[in-house]
């Protein structure tokens, strides 16, 4: 009798008396793996159905255990000194309590950062934790240091400076740390054993070949929160790493990802050949692995948002040198790759200066400057180009003028943002301020140009519609007439529509497109 035992969303366990034959029979699945720890064989859920088949094939008796459905939830008392979580917030913090390495993937300005200190402290309490490391982008130290005093009256240690300041070893139960210093770091970081590692934005780490993910996956720790507001921003295989830092061991490696979820063949182009993904497979099997630790909840109690598009006719000058430049962009993505030669096509978009200074003036600054001229309320307004905020910066004549880029330090980028939070009226900022910030003193956003990630979109947006929102937010997005800005808006609302289904009930409608192929389209490609 085998004993198929459902321990979380990611593998079953095979337990048996010793036979050869039985081993011999497992050893056909190409996905088993030999548990050295435990003595058992494992097998992907995936492969469920695989098992359950060869298993009836050589008549083989077994029984199924389901321990996930029986586990046994506590109900923890959430330790919340200062502020109480609202009631939506605190079936989540009881999520993280009770597993071990999760994930919160809950709406973009949900709560997640009190949350996620609300479920530590209830820890330190529950289970007698003394350690906490928090890492996070640079531009959000400073905001989780402000929200650690607001929510739970704790000392903590803000790792930043030089070298010989960077101390870790102190009595503060938070230690807040920045990406880009865990990089650099990890050695000081290692000697250290920690009980809760709380990573925000885990996006940072989607690619598993990067420095970043390779150290972030050494740090020592007993439990794990990730939070992300868009745990998937462009491709599936970005999951993968995601997944392994979570929760380790879900996979082997990436080749296993990929043999399980992704359909890829061999492409040679002029620069050399590779495994291009042409699609996904088993999606429902994946959603379900996650679902062990992951959790998604939605807002549903913010004021009403409005989008409005503004398209704008480019002047002749500023027409004619678009025109000129797409057409080499385009031959160039037929013949060659190609892809920086669009970038040309934005900085025209925004203003001919951007690509040659020489050139003349543009007709995006001066709709920006009538636009907030008659908006009412605080604004802020995101570009891609650092010198287009400074563009827009000299332009604006209204008072009460910021502007943030990533070129400032942590520092200099909240001084400002908290004059402009106090006194200012518009906020011009680069994406560097597009993750995590909560900039919900104003209620209307201005993309003056778009990302071609569709998710960075939705996080820009998230930095005003977000919970303490009291107003109606309208979202302004200006794009010029007749270029691949229109076309970069219907695609990109398009793609947000499909990257949603990863984690609702549609999973299987993910479908992939060449954005090789999608450019071609966008820049005149029924040529």
């Amino acid at each position: 009798m085998i004993n198929i035992v459902k321990k979380d969303n990611s593998f079953v366990e095979l337990n048996f008396k010793f036979d050869e034959r039985v081993i011999n029979i497992i050893k056909t699945l190409n996905n088993r793996s030999w548990d050295r720890d435990k003595g058992v064989w494992k097998v992907p859920l995936t492969d469920y159905d695989k098992l359950i088949k060869v298993l009836k094939e050589y008549e083989l008796e077994y029984t199924f255990i389901d321990e996930v459905s029986n586990k046994v939830l506590v109900d923890f008392e959430l330790v919340q000194p200062k502020l109480k979580l609202l009631p939506e917030q605190e079936e989540v913090a009881q999520f993280l309590l009770n597993n071990t390495n999760t994930i919160n993937n809950s709406s973009i300005g949900y709560g997640k950062t009190a949350i996620s200190l609300i479920t530590a402290l209830t820890l330190k309490k529950s289970k007698g934790i003394g350690s906490c490391l928090i890492v996070c982008p640079s531009s959000l130290k400073q905001q989780w240091c402000n929200e650690i005093l607001k929510f739970t009256g704790e000392q903590y240690n803000l790792i930043d400076g030089p070298k010989k300041k960077r101390i870790y070893r102190s009595d503060a139960f938070f230690t807040v740390v920045s990406y880009e210093l865990v990089r650099l770091d990890i050695e000081k970081i290692n000697e250290i054993s920690w009980d809760l590692l709380i990573c925000d934005e885990i996006v940072r780490i989607k690619n598993h070949r990067t420095k970043l993910a390779k150290v972030m996956r050494t740090i020592n720790t007993k439990q794990k929160i990730s939070l992300t507001g868009a745990i998937l921003e462009n491709k599936i295989e970005e999951l993968f790493n995601i997944i392994n830092f979570t929760s380790p061991g879900t996979f082997s490696n990436y080749n296993d990802f990929a043999k399980r979820f992704l359909i890829r063949k061999l492409t040679s182009r002029p620069w050399g050949k590779y495994y291009e993904i042409t699609g996904y497979k088993n999606l429902d099997a994946l959603k379900l692995l996650m679902n062990d630790f992951l959790i998604k909840r939605k807002l549903t109690d913010l004021p009403i948002k409005t989008e409005k598009t503004y398209v704008v006719k480019m002047n002749a000058e500023q027409k004619n040198l678009y025109d000129r430049i797409e057409h080499d962009c385009y031959d160039d993505l037929v013949d060659h790759n190609g892809l920086t030669k669009t970038v040309y096509l934005r900085e025209i978009c925004d203003d001919p200066r951007l690509f040659k200074p020489e050139e003349g003036k543009g007709e995006k600054l001066k709709e920006i400057n009538e636009i907030v001229k008659t908006i009412e309320g605080k604004c802020v307004i995101f570009t891609q180009f650092k010198r287009f905020a400074d563009m827009i910066y000299a332009s604006l004549t209204v008072d009460g003028v910021e502007i943030v880029h990533g070129e400032l330090s942590g520092a200099g980028k909240w001084k400002r943002i908290e004059k402009w939070k106090k006194t200012g009226s518009v906020l011009i900022t680069t994406d560097c301020l597009s993750y995590g910030i909560n900039l919900q003193e104003a209620n209307i956003l201005i993309n003056a140009d778009l990302p071609w990630n569709p998710m960075k979109l939705q996080q820009r947006i998230g930095r005003i519609y977000r919970r303490g929102q009291t107003k109606g937010c309208l979202i302004i997005n200006i794009v010029m007439k007749d270029t691949i800005e229109e076309k970069m808006l219907v695609y990109i609302n398009k793609k947000i529509l499909l990257i949603n289904t990863i984690t609702d009930d549609d999973i299987k409608t993910f479908k992939i497109s060449n954005n090789r192929d999608e450019l071609k389209k966008m820049l005149k490609g029924d040529r």
